[in-house]
């Protein structure tokens, strides 16, 4: 079993279906959001227990958006929203963990985990490790067990204190320049893209410590 995202056109609302052996019923309705309903196994039907738990919330966060869209201009009113938007953040997170601590035996428990870990604006070895301990280990092997370790793997690379993973990239003049032969220098990185609004907002920083720090 795993989960599969089911599309129906580009202006239609894509769904999860966690697909296993036996027979797996979808429902659709043409241009009804949230009209997606799936009857399959025990898989899916522990999921879409845990869909119901967390719809009050999915609610409560769509309605946030649409005030949001509202008042634009209002700093008051988006500071406001936000604050509201973090306790029902909390409790996805919460209804998350809860989930895939209740069905360690679980493949959809390891999706919903790489879900998780993907919403999460810091991520951290102390945050997503109990999470992948309590998985079973066939599921730790699932395809997406497997992705929940390369997260792992990927953060004890970059952990406080650990050597910065090597790469070579081209500078401003084309030429290629490896991270490691900066080594003995202070190096200031940062990832940035043209699409990303806060990254965007950084820049200037960036570019006041480029001219302070250069040298």
């Amino acid at each position: 079993p795993t989960a599969y995202m089911i599309h129906f056109g580009l202006d239609q609302q894509p769904g999860f279906a966690m697909i296993e052996p036996g027979t797996t019923q979808i429902q659709y309705t043409f241009n009804r959001s949230n009209s997606l309903q799936i009857q399959g196994g025990n898989e899916q039907h522990l999921y879409n227990q845990f869909l119901q738990a967390c719809q009050p919330v999915f609610n409560s966060i769509d309605s946030l958006g649409r005030v949001a869209n509202d008042h634009l201009n209002e700093p008051d009113v988006l500071n406001s929203l936000e604050r509201q938007y973090g306790h029902f953040d909390t409790l996805m997170k919460q209804l998350q963990t809860d989930f895939i601590h209740a069905h360690p035996d679980l493949y959809s428990g390891a999706f919903v985990a790489v879900n998780y870990v993907s919403g999460l604006e810091n991520r951290s070895i102390e945050h997503i490790q109990p999470l992948y301990d309590a998985l079973q280990d066939k599921i730790k092997n699932s395809y997406f067990g497997r992705k929940l370790k390369s997260v792992l793997d990927v953060l004890r690379q970059t952990a406080v204190g650990q050597p910065a993973p090597d790469f070579t990239t081209p500078d401003i003049s084309n030429k290629p320049v490896a991270l490691s032969s900066l080594k003995g220098h202070i190096v200031l990185l940062d990832f940035w893209a043209s699409w990303c609004l806060p990254c965007r907002q950084e820049n200037p920083n960036v570019v006041m410590a480029y001219q302070r720090y250069h040298e």
